[in-house]
C-alpha cells in the first residue's frame, strides 16, 4: 500500500511536466485580486496561431495571455497613467523569455482601446472581474 502511494506521489510532477500549457495554472487568484506591472500586446504574427486554451488567437477580439489564473477569467486592466480600463479574458500563458514585471499580453484590439499602440507597453493595474477558479471552489 505505502510503495503505491510513494509511487503515485512520484508521478504526479510528470503529469504535470507532460501535460505542460494544457493544464491551468493553480488559482494564485485566490490569495491576491489585483496586480500592478507592465502591460503590452501580441505581435500581429501570432494572429491565427493555437493559445495555451486550444482555440485561435484572434488580434480582433478582447483577449490576453496572463501570468497566472484559470483559463476563461475576465480580467480589468487599467492603465496608470490614463485611467483607461479593458476588459479581457485569459486564454493564453506569458512566455518564459517575457521580463517578469510584464504581467498581461494583450491582443491587438485591447491594446488599441487601452491606447498603447504606439508606446507597446504601459503600466497598470490588472483587477480579477469573474474567476471560473473561484465559482469551482
Amino acid at each position: 500500500m505505502w510503495i503505491v502511494a510513494a509511487l503515485l506521489l512520484l508521478a504526479v510532477p510528470c503529469w504535470t511536466a507532460t501535460l505542460g500549457p494544457l493544464v491551468s495554472r493553480p488559482a494564485l487568484y485566490a490569495l491576491r485580486l489585483t496586480w500592478s506591472g507592465e502591460a503590452s500586446y501580441y505581435a500581429r504574427r501570432f494572429h491565427g496561431r493555437i493559445q495555451a486554451d486550444g482555440t485561435l488567437h484572434d488580434q480582433g477580439e478582447m483577449t490576453c495571455a496572463a501570468r497566472a489564473g484559470a483559463f476563461g477569467d475576465t480580467l480589468v486592466v487599467t492603465r496608470l497613467d490614463t485611467g483607461r480600463s479593458v476588459k479581457v479574458v485569459v486564454e493564453d500563458r506569458m512566455g518564459r523569455d517575457d521580463p517578469p514585471e510584464r504581467i498581461v499580453d494583450l491582443s491587438r484590439e485591447a491594446a488599441r482601446k487601452l491606447g498603447i499602440l504606439r508606446a507597446g507597453w504601459t503600466e497598470v493595474n490588472v483587477t480579477v472581474r469573474h474567476s471560473k477558479a473561484r465559482r469551482r471552489a
